[in-house]
């Protein structure tokens, strides 16, 4: 499957931009609700004033029409014309006289009512149909237009004939039961408060509803009783749950079938006047501000990209200098750093970078001058032989003169030097422990015929070890550096020199002592300190060379060290892998 190329600037982008668009939709989201909630509430209060007072000026009409109720039937011209007691044509005359006056009195001073009487039996004169009606025509409990009950004498109902129109029409009736004063268990008739339809119509005059709301009553059972607007409600009735709801609280806002419905409950009365206000209306009313919204959150996006994009280019950039910094190693060119300004994490990243290309620069120049200082011991070797192939074929012409002229101290010297030169040639590639002992005697015998006895030479290397693999010219140095330094640097010294190996773990351990006065710690300490320094002018070139060669061959912990002997003296030990050859060469 390939792998699709896209940027780290880009996915940081895209991340950022997908968090900061859900976050602004999720935030849109609830703004919109909470802007939606506020809306209800403002349309709630605004529209809850309105209905307080309407509702007080409801409960104080209902509260009147009850009070004049009261007074109307306790009357003692109303009582005395409907006594029972019998009387004359002119008494009953007179008695529909003096109830007419009073009827007309009250109706003149109080326009919101309308009196109607209910009579049984009926009384002559009193028979109109209109205003003294037979008491069956009164609405019993089980009647549709029943309402409520406030006492035994006392209960409301919706006027007959208040689903018509028109400027004398009842929508609302209270009935007052009318006693005898001297019996209380004596019914004489039912006076009913007629409330016009004009005095509650007035009450709501002035009272405005935003968004189109139209305003109607409700019973205590949720039946709507009441429409100023006579063109029929938005809803007959409303559920038993939502009335039960709105009987606790009294007060408050529900929404309901798409709509708003403000509620607000009549003090004293089973009654509630109530509000419906379509709920495109709130939509209408929040959506100047959700456009609001909308632009500011789109203006917040849009610098919201821009921040992201200017951010994850910052920290990106960064990372592009590393990799470009990574492509100019890659060419092999180590001299390249990049610049930390901060110690984030990529900071940190970046000088570990640096860290690892100096280390490496590092190293490379020290494999460079372990090359050439390797090459150089190498050349200095050569220049040493001072080309041993001329002088071995010179000197042994010598050689064939000193037999010729019988001169055999002459001879010796000529074979040793000789000898000591042909082996030699053999500084490349590898050698023998046997052909290095060989080499080193041959220069001892040429050493000791110059200082005669003041020098020994004891090989005590056993002859199994002579073809285990050593590197060439390697232990030649050591007796040189041991017979100048260690015995012929005192006059009148003679000393002996003893060669000695032994294998172990798969090591070779090479000693050569000298029983000299032993080396003294300053110098000691100069000669260490040679082995291991860096490009070194001075003394003790020849060990420093061959520790050199042994330890770019081998490595660690192979090399040389030097020490004293505790019973006088000097030590060089030399240490090598002990390897053999599959066939050990030994040049003649």
């Amino acid at each position: 499957m390939k792998q699709r190329m896209f940027r780290l600037q880009h996915r940081i982008f895209f991340y950022f931009s997908l968090l900061f668009i859900l976050s602004t939709i999720l935030f849109g989201y609830y703004a919109y609700r909470a802007n939606v909630q506020t809306a209800e509430e403002n349309f709630t209060s605004a529209v809850s004033g309105s209905m307080a007072q309407s509702a007080n000026g409801l409960a104080n009409l209902f509260g009147e029409a009850e009070k004049q109720a009261n007074l109307f039937a306790a009357s003692h011209v109303v009582r005395d014309s409907l006594s029972p007691e019998p009387t004359t044509a002119v008494g009953q005359y007179d008695r529909y006289v003096n109830l007419e006056r009073v009827s007309d009195a009250y109706e003149e001073n109080y326009s919101s009512f309308g009196i109607r009487i209910f009579l049984d039996p009926p009384r002559r004169f009193m028979n109109d149909g209109v205003r003294y009606l037979p008491v069956a025509l009164l609405d019993g409990e089980d009647s549709p237009r029943y309402l409520f009950r406030r006492n035994s004498v006392l209960h409301w109902s919706l006027a007959a004939g208040s689903e018509n129109d028109g400027n004398n029409l009842y929508v609302f009736s209270c009935f007052r039961d009318i006693r005898s004063p001297d019996d209380f268990g004596e019914y004489r008739g039912t006076v009913s408060f007629d409330i016009r339809s004009s005095a509650v119509s007035s009450l709501f005059a002035n009272a405005a509803f935003p968004g189109g709301g139209r305003l109607f009553l409700l019973d205590e059972k949720g039946k709507v009783i009441y429409e100023p607007s006579f063109a029929g409600p938005v809803r007959s009735s409303l559920d038993k749950s939502t009335m039960e709801r709105i009987q606790t609280e009294r007060r408050g806002s529900l929404t309901i079938d798409k709509q708003l419905l403000v509620y607000w409950a009549l003090d004293g009365y089973p009654f509630y006047l109530a509000v419906d206000i379509p709920m495109n209306e709130l939509s209408n009313q929040s959506r100047p501000i959700m456009f609001n919204f909308l632009l500011v959150a789109l203006l917040v996006l849009i610098v919201s990209f821009i921040v992201t994009f200017l951010i994850s280019g910052r920290v990106t950039g960064q990372l592009k200098r590393l990799m470009q910094a990574m492509a100019t190693v890659d060419s092999h060119d180590f001299n390249v750093k990049v610049p930390v300004k901060r110690m984030d994490e990529i900071g940190v990243l970046s000088v570990k970078f640096n860290w690892m290309v100096e280390r490496i620069r590092a190293l490379i120049e020290d494999v460079y001058k372990t090359g050439v200082e390797k090459k150089e011991a190498e050349l200095k070797l050569l220049q040493a032989q001072i080309n041993p192939h001329f002088l071995y074929n010179t000197l042994d012409s010598v050689h064939w003169l000193s037999v010729k002229h019988q001169a055999p101290d002459i001879g010796y010297m000529v074979r040793n030097l000789s000898a000591f030169l042909r082996l030699s040639l053999h500084i490349g590639g590898t050698s023998t422990l046997g052909t290095e002992l060989r080499h080193t005697r041959a220069y001892f015998n040429i050493q000791k015929f110059r200082f005669e006895d003041r020098i020994e030479l004891a090989d005590e290397v056993p002859e199994r070890l002579h073809g285990i693999e050593v590197l060439p010219l390697i232990l030649q140095p050591l007796v040189e550096n041991a017979i100048l330094h260690g015995i012929l640097k005192y006059e009148d010294r003679i000393g002996k020199i003893a060669l000695f190996a032994e294998e172990a773990d798969g090591m070779l351990r090479l000693e050569v002592t000298d029983d000299g006065p032993g080396i003294e710690p300053a110098r000691l300490e100069e000669v260490r300190h040679a082995l291991v320094s860096e490009p070194y002018e001075g003394e003790s070139t020849g060990l420093r060379n061959v520790h050199r060669r042994i330890r770019f061959r081998y490595g660690e912990p192979y090399g040389l060290t030097v020490e004293n002997r505790a019973e006088g003296g000097a030590r060089l030990v030399l240490t090598l892998p002990a390897a053999r050859p599959r066939q050990a060469e030994s040049p003649d």
